[in-house]
């Protein structure tokens, strides 16, 4: 006898995860990136670098 092959419920849609990069600094870079947040008042070191590296990227491709 052959079996019956077994019915899915089907698989769940797992949560859209937002694209991601990877930026790595050297030592001296970081510190960098450190000094400037703190010159600007940053409390977050790591969004002001996100915050500029969108700045910087958005005037080398034009925005929209």
């Amino acid at each position: 006898m052959a079996k019956k092959a077994k019915k899915g419920k089907g698989k769940k849609a797992k949560a859209a995860k937002p694209a991601m990069v990877t930026i790595r600094f050297k030592k001296a870079e970081l510190e960098r990136v450190r000094e400037a947040a703190k010159q600007a008042g940053a409390k977050n070191v790591v969004m002001f670098a996100k915050a500029a590296v969108l700045e910087k990227t958005d005037a080398v491709l034009g925005s929209g």
